[in-house]
């Protein structure tokens, strides 16, 4: 992110194919994608093909907090993220 902060975006994208459409899970503030009712939206999408994409929060989903700053804008940033990794890959 611009200020230094890092988030993570976990995909599962077993057995869809690549034009699947797309789905991204937004947790809380304290939620993370291991957190037991992202899992349940995670499966149930997966078992109708699919792609999944959860962002984790700064600080959450096995990365380190960087930078204390608390921002809501983050969905542009989420977009872009999902953008480059779509026209990479």
């Amino acid at each position: 992110m611009s200020d230094g902060g890092e988030v993570a975006l976990d995909w599962l994208e077993d057995g869809c194919p690549h034009s699947a459409p797309i789905i991204i899970i937004l947790p809380g503030l304290t939620g993370e994608s291991q957190a037991e009712y992202i899992k349940c939206l995670v499966n149930s999408a997966s078992r109708i093909k699919l792609r999944v994409v959860v962002f984790n929060n700064r600080g959450l989903g096995g990365i380190s907090l960087k930078v204390f700053i608390i921002i809501f804008t983050f969905v542009p940033c989420i977009l872009m993220l999902l953008k480059f990794y779509l026209f990479t890959n």
